[in-house]
Parts: C-alpha cells; structure tokens; sequence
C-alpha cells in the first residue's frame, strides 16, 4: 500500500481460534518492561503489537496522570486499568463463554451504557462504606471528557467526580453552577445529586 506520505507496510497474522490453544492477551506494561521484543519474548509470545494511545508528549500531563498513561481502554487479567474515554478503535477479544467462538473484532468502543462503581467512606467512620453505581447515559449520568471540552459545566443539584483511570482526582457538589477541569486522560462524571447516596 501506498499513501500520501509514502508506502504503508503491514504485517498480518491469521490464527484459527477454534483449532489453536492461542489466545490474545492484554498487558498492562508501564511499571513493567516497555521494550515490545523482550516483553514478548518474557510472555511466551507468538507475536506481540504495541497497541492504543498513550500519554507522550503532551505538555499538559498533571498527577495523577503519568507519561505513557493509556488514554483507550485497556482491560488486562479482566481489571480495567482505563476505562474507554475517547471512544476510540478497540481490539476486542470474545471470551467464548456464551457462544464458544473466542473470536477477535475491533470496534469503537466508548463509554456509553459503561458502569462506574464506587465505594464511599466517611472521613471519620471509615468501616461504614456505602456503594454507589452510576450507569453513563442512564438518569442523566454524563461523561465529559477533553474529546469535547476543557471543563465540565455541573449544574446546581448535581455532582460532578473528576476520574483518571480507576481514581477519583476531585469531586464537586454543587448548590449552583460550577466548572470543573477536565483531566487530559480521564473524565468528569456529572449525575444528579439524588442519585448520590
């Protein structure tokens, strides 16, 4: 192939699910090795694909952001260690489980109908946790993200939690309008306060 900006080269691997033990297999390298020929070779790897975007050269990174921060989703050993903010290409794998097809797609994937957990505690009553599920496009739950603006409008009576990977950065309870920042790889969650336990 050929483009533009000179040719495009393109490497393509075909496995057949159903007749091979293979299977893809996530990584969450960034507190590990980087380096993709001795990451694969450490893993028993038959091939290996730096993949998704990542924080790099961005002049705006701030904690708890870090450089080669993933800004896609990336799910590895079935933790999801960044959610899919941006609605961007996904390589998916089919566990299997319901059809047994194991089979491998790409799609975009983003965060609506995604489901964000939380447990709270009480500064001074840190045994008493309360659990609060937020569903993105359900009840008026919104995601705000850098896709679609710099800041977050949370409108009074409503909350808003600032999210980077699995951590809540900031939250905001507001008895009248507020503008929150939003985070360079993460979100700004805003959903009524009446869902907030």
């Amino acid at each position: 192939l050929t483009s533009d900006f000179g040719p495009v080269h393109i490497n393509i691997l075909r496995i057949n699910l159903k007749q091979s033990s293979c299977r893809m297999k996530c990584i969450d390298a960034r507190k590990t090795c980087t380096d993709l020929p001795s990451l694969a070779k450490q893993s028993g790897a038959v091939a290996a694909i730096s993949g998704g975007f990542f924080l790099y050269s961005e002049p705006d990174i701030e904690l708890p952001s870090e450089r080669t921060d993933p800004v896609g989703l990336l799910v590895s050993d079935g933790n999801t260690a960044a959610p899919p903010v941006f609605g961007r290409a996904t390589i998916l794998q089919n566990t299997g489980e319901k059809d047994g097809s194991g089979g491998i797609s790409l799609d975009k994937v983003g965060m609506c109908g995604v489901t964000c957990n939380f447990a709270l505690q009480s500064a001074s009553d840190t045994s008493a946790a309360r659990n609060i599920e937020l569903t993105i496009g359900l009840d008026d739950v919104r995601c705000i993200h850098r896709g679609s603006s710099d800041e977050a409008v949370v409108e009074e009576n409503y909350c808003g939690f600032s999210i980077v990977g699995s951590t809540v950065v900031t939250r905001s309870s507001a008895s009248s309008s507020t503008k929150m920042p939003v985070p360079l790889a993460g979100f700004v969650l805003v959903f009524p306060q009446t869902l907030f336990p």
